[in-house]
């Protein structure tokens, strides 16, 4: 959906664009455990975003390096459903990811 983020500074401008207009969020885990030294995480990301409520199921797939470190974070999730939670469309959206 979107190019991956690498490196600190990337990755901090994109959690900071994606937290801007976020007024809470909760990450409720349903299921995680770890398969090939994998993590693997179910979760439902709850958020008020913009005043607007929403909620969206997430799978995130952890690797873990041999530093202790996290070494790829991948994150599965409908797009086109989170925007809708978020009451915005992918035209509003373009080029904010």
């Amino acid at each position: 959906m979107v190019e991956p983020v690498v490196g600190r500074e990337a990755i901090y401008a994109r959690i900071a664009a994606l937290g801007a207009g976020i007024e809470s969020i909760v990450l409720d885990i349903d299921h995680i455990g770890v398969i090939d030294g994998r993590v693997y995480i179910e979760r439902w990301d709850r958020f008020v975003y913009n005043g607007k409520k929403g909620e969206v199921p997430v799978v995130g797939v952890i690797s873990i390096g041999d530093d202790n470190l996290i070494t790829e974070w991948r994150e599965y999730y409908d797009r086109t459903s989170l925007l809708r939670e978020m009451g915005v469309s992918e035209f509003d959206h373009a080029g904010r990811d």
